[in-house]
Order: C-alpha cells, then structure tokens, then sequence
C-alpha cells in the first residue's frame, strides 16, 4: 500500500484528547468522526507505544509500514506490515511499535451500537491478524478519502460512512473467517489461490502465476486441486472469468468484445467459444434469451 497517503484533516481538540506520552511519541495525528464511525491515521516514531487501555468499540487496526506488538489481555500478538486486526470491546490493551522504525497505522472504530447482536458475535469469532489486501483495502481507501471530501457531517453522509465502517469490518471478518477454514497447510494453498482468483481472474494469468500466489509449485498446485476433486487452477479461472461474463451479459449493455476484454479473455471470440462450452449457446443468444 502506498505510504504516501494524505492524512485527514485535523481539528483543534484532536491533541487534547491524546494523554501526554501519545503527544510526545506521535508525530502525525488525524482522527475524524462521521456519526457512530471513527476513521483515523498515526504515525508514530521508533519505539512508539499507547495504553494500556480498555478498548469500548470493534475497532479495525490496519499497519501500513512498521509493525505492532500488540498485548491483548494477557496474549502477546504480532501484527507485521501490510496486516490487520479487529479489536473488540471490553479487552485490556497495550500497544508497542517498532523499535528500529516509524510505523504508520490506520483504524476505523465502530460503536457497538450500531452493530446488530449477529455481527458482534461473528467480530467476536473472527479477529484476525490477516494481511490486509484487495477489497478491503480499497473500501479502507474510500472511508478515508470520502470522509474528507465532506464540507460538513450530515444526516446522509454519516448514515453512508457507518454503512462504510460496518462494510470494511465485515469485509475483513469474512475474510478471516473463510481462511481459519483452512485447518490444515493443503487447504491453507487452496485458499490462497481462490482468493488470488477471485481479486485477478480478469488479469492475464498463467498457471505459474496462480502457483506463485499460492506459494507452491504448479505441479504441488495441481496434485493439490486433484486431492480435493477440484478443477484444475486454469479451469477454476476460466470459470471464475465466466461467472463474471454471464454477469455482465445479464445486468449491463456491454457488448461482447467489451465483456471479453474486462474479464480476462483474449477477445470475444475466445469467450464465446468458452462460453458455448459451458451454455450450449452463444453469448448473445444467452443474453437474448434471459433479457425475454
């Protein structure tokens, strides 16, 4: 993530709500509340510490450069560059960052309020660390730059930034969620690929670069779909790709070569080909067909 991001705006009071070791310690400071949402961004020098305190909100802690070594209750977590972690209310913690370097960090903190009973139990369950990648990442940098584009809070931008908060969360929860179901190294590659997949299927991908992603050989890569009755990773793309164009075709005007090129197909031709394959019929007849 690029490091060089611009800090929100700050208001006069920011410094006096921070205790004095946190002044002395902080180099740069910007936090900025829309309703029940907090967005904020630290940059702290080397050997940069807060707390310890007792956390009252979820609250999503992203480390941009640097690395946090995080004390929650009584467990020591390390949460490295480019990584994650959903802090929940009622935990005592205590915060220490690089020694050697400046670490930059950002957060979004929702009130508990605004979270119905289902969602608590779901951030409760699935905490993290994880890195802090694809879709989150760019909802984190929605939240951040369209909290500053606002003049001034109201009723229907808060009620939007809220909607955003709980969707960044959310977004991160899923994701931890769906890797703890990976239990064992095997599963753990499978998850890596399909998350490689699902944020890259329309880039040009070779079956070394789905490897790559997944962290092992295309041959281990294999040997690992055909242990799981799984598609190859080439099929499992081309699928991926189809989902996307069937989408397309069903809910936007797009004609066929412009789906082919924003799903990864060499042209239209290729998808059709494809895609006959799996329909029996040709993208415009499909489309033609669910459209009556």
């Amino acid at each position: 993530m690029n490091s060089k991001v611009a800090l929100l705006p700050t208001v006069n009071h920011f410094m006096d709500e921070i205790p004095i070791e946190a002044q002395r310690l902080t180099k740069t400071y910007a936090r900025l509340q829309r309703g029940r949402v907090v967005i904020g961004d630290v940059l702290y020098a080397k050997g940069g510490s807060f707390g310890p305190r007792r956390q009252t909100d979820y609250q999503l802690v992203v480390i941009h450069t640097g690395f946090l070594t995080l004390t929650l209750d009584n467990q020591v977590i390390e949460i490295p560059e480019g990584h994650g972690i959903l802090l929940r209310p009622g935990h005592r913690e205590h915060f220490h960052f690089a020694p050697h370097r400046e670490t930059r960090h950002s957060w979004v903190a929702v009130e508990p309020s605004l979270l119905s009973f289902e969602l608590q139990q779901q951030f409760e369950l699935h905490g993290g660390p994880l890195p802090f990648l694809g879709r989150m990442a760019t909802l984190l940098d929605i939240a951040r730059h369209d909290a500053v584009s606002a003049s001034a809070a109201d009723s229907l931008h808060n009620a939007a930034c809220e909607a955003l908060g709980i969707s960044i969360l959310c977004t991160f929860a899923s994701a931890v969620r769906d890797r703890r179901k990976a239990s064992h190294p095997g599963e753990t590659v499978l998850w890596r690929m399909d998350r490689f997949l699902a944020e890259s299927s329309a880039c040009p991908l070779q079956l070394n670069d789905i490897a790559r992603a997944a962290g092992v050989s295309r041959q281990h890569l294999l040997k690992l779909c055909r242990l799981a009755n799984r598609p190859t990773p080439m099929e499992q793309l081309y699928a991926t790709r189809l989902d996307l164009a069937s989408d397309l075709l069903l809910h936007t005007g797009f004609s066929i070569a412009e789906i082919a090129n924003c799903t990864g197909f060499v042209n239209q031709f290729h998808l059709s080909r494809r895609f006959k394959q799996r329909t029996g019929k040709s993208p415009s007849v499909w489309r033609g067909q669910v459209w009556n």
